[in-house]
């Protein structure tokens, strides 16, 4: 589960998209519950499992007090490890990390069709608008004389 959990995290750094985070946020919680139900039920039975152990071996029914007259009889210690407690930190690791992708997911951007790789925050170049140009003007054409007999002047 802790390989499910890794790269569920790879992939929801490398994803630009909030729906696929979060979806990679949920996988790194459901892996975190599994290991830590295994983790806690290992520890709640570690009684049960040396009993059950003991009685398939000798055949016999045992209560919890002559399962440990007989482990002190063989000399054997039973005790937690550090394995199961760092098993056990390990589930509480992923499960904060599935919780905190979910709420950093990536937010939407109001609607827009944008895909997340487009959007960029670096200024963009636009080129500076040409002049304007202005057409030559030429004079107006003559127009037809109010009277032809007189002179201009």
């Amino acid at each position: 589960m802790g390989i499910v959990a890794v790269v569920a995290a790879v992939l929801a750094v490398a994803a630009p998209r909030r729906e696929v985070v979060i979806a990679l946020g949920v996988v790194a919680i459901v892996a975190a519950l599994v290991v830590l139900f295994f983790t806690v039920r290992d520890i709640g039975q570690k009684n049960l499992q040396i009993r059950d152990a003991i009685q398939s071996e000798t055949g016999r029914r045992f209560t919890d007090a002559q399962v440990h007259a007989y482990l002190r009889l063989l000399g054997i210690t039973i005790s937690l490890g550090a394995g199961i407690y760092i098993s056990m930190l390990g589930g509480l690791v992923m499960l904060g990390g599935g919780i905190a992708t979910i709420t950093t997911a990536p937010k939407e951007e109001g609607g827009s069709s944008f895909e997340a790789e487009m959007v960029s925050a670096a200024p963009t170049y636009s080129p500076p608008a040409p002049p304007e140009v202005i057409p030559p003007t030429m004079p107006p054409p003559p127009g037809p004389d109010p009277d032809p007999g007189t002179i201009p002047g």
